[in-house]
């Protein structure tokens, strides 16, 4: 009896079309998967960072006004008010209501109100409001500023 020959030896080794489209899908459906990780990644670090530079940028306004309340409540006689850059007379001024941190510009808004009970204790209340450009980040810090 004569042996047949396989048109495929059994000791040959190796992948199939089908088999490497078949990887090639999965592979490329992981990837796919990744990169949309990493945009959204991308995104929260950036609206992080904004975040962060809106928070400290309050704290420290909030610390100034503290140690040097006349550098942002120029008329401290009356209120309720609001300061705005807006409302400043000189680019010194107009720095601490506009700062320009990493490339964008931060817009802050002061609010100060006292009660009688606080102008006895000469006390201001003050709401510092921290805007990012485009409105994207917002942040309010709020305390209390002794103008004695």
């Amino acid at each position: 009896m004569k042996r047949k020959e396989c048109k495929y030896p059994a000791r040959e080794h190796g992948f199939t079309l089908v088999e490497v489209l078949a990887s090639l899908v999965i592979l490329s459906v992981l990837l796919a998967g990744v990169y949309n990780l990493m945009l959204y990644l991308n995104k929260a670090a950036i609206s992080n960072n904004d975040r962060l530079v809106a928070i400290n940028l309050g704290k420290g306004a909030m610390e100034r006004m503290q140690l040097d309340p006349a550098s942002y409540l120029v008329d401290k006689g009356t209120f309720p008010k609001t300061m705005t850059a807006a409302a400043c007379t000189n680019d010194t001024c107009r720095s601490l209501y506009e700062p320009f941190v990493n490339d964008e510009t931060y817009m802050l808004t002061v609010e100060a109100s006292q009660t009688p009970r606080e102008k006895e204790l000469g006390l201001v209340n003050v709401l510092v409001t921290v805007q990012g450009k485009e409105n994207r980040v917002t942040n309010q810090i709020e305390g209390y500023v002794n103008i004695q």
